[in-house]
């Protein structure tokens, strides 16, 4: 394996890194060697992060997905069901290609490296979700079990929301959302009726067995296409907004 640090080193012992005008100048020349030395490898990302930690600049990364062969027969689609959880289908070249990347990224030393499936771009089909898939050492993995524990900790300190549903005209959702619902984050949505989530046709939102506190909103999306959406009102990631809220939000009623 290539030190890349000495190379870094090596690359930037001319400049200045004392002043900023140097650190560009310090960080430029490592980009101009990536492009020339690394620019078919995996290990693109992984000297760039370097050389942006030791010129104190903000490293320029690329899409792995780049470095994946294709021979445009691809075909793979993520979808997502409120019963089964997300769903990802792919053609047999779909297939292949999702093993070659996957294996590309593996070999990743950058941990946090990450290959970007984007929204209607290939080997996507139309309708299908984007999809990110980051590398991690085992040790991310230990943390998140101990963040559950500590998030579960949280939930059962804290009291349920207790807004009534029937004064709720307006929400905005702070986490991610499905491409295909046309609705964007930290945007307030005024709501045009509000009742209890049964049987409706709707995507939903769940954060948990328990669909008690489930209720059903149908809104105007930003298409301006009248949608209903599922949320629970517990849900952390959706903040709730009544008459009184909204009088002091200027432009939303």
């Amino acid at each position: 394996m290539n030190d890349y640090q000495t190379i870094i080193n090596s690359l930037i012992a001319h400049y200045d890194i004392k002043s900023d005008t140097g650190r560009k100048k310090a960080y430029n020349a490592c980009y101009e060697y990536a492009e020339k030395e690394l620019d078919d490898s995996i290990d693109f990302n992984y000297f760039m992060k370097l050389a942006g930690k030791q010129t104190s600049q903000a490293p320029v990364m690329r899409n792995p997905l780049r470095l994946v062969h294709s021979d445009g027969t691809e075909k793979v689609h993520l979808e997502y069901n409120n019963e089964s959880g997300p769903c990802l289908t792919a053609n047999t070249s779909g297939l292949a290609y999702l093993a070659k990347a996957l294996a590309l990224l593996s070999e990743s030393k950058l941990r946090g490296d990450h290959i970007h499936f984007n929204y209607r771009e290939f080997p996507l089909a139309e309708q299908s979700y984007p999809l990110t898939v980051y590398y991690e050492e085992d040790e991310w993995f230990r943390d998140q079990v101990q963040n559950e524990t500590a998030d579960q900790q949280t939930l059962e300190e804290n009291p349920e929301n207790q807004i009534d549903p029937k004064q709720i005209k307006a929400f905005m959702i702070t986490g991610q959302i499905p491409p295909d619902l046309f609705l964007t984050p930290y945007v307030i949505y005024p709501v045009r009726t509000v009742e209890k989530l049964e049987d409706q046709d709707t995507w939903s939102k769940t954060i948990k067995e328990d669909g008690r506190k489930m209720y059903c909103f149908e809104f105007l999306n930003d298409e301006g296409a009248i949608t209903s959406l599922g949320l629970d009102l517990d849900d952390r990631e959706v903040i709730f907004f009544t008459a009184e809220h909204l009088i002091h939000i200027e432009g939303t009623v």
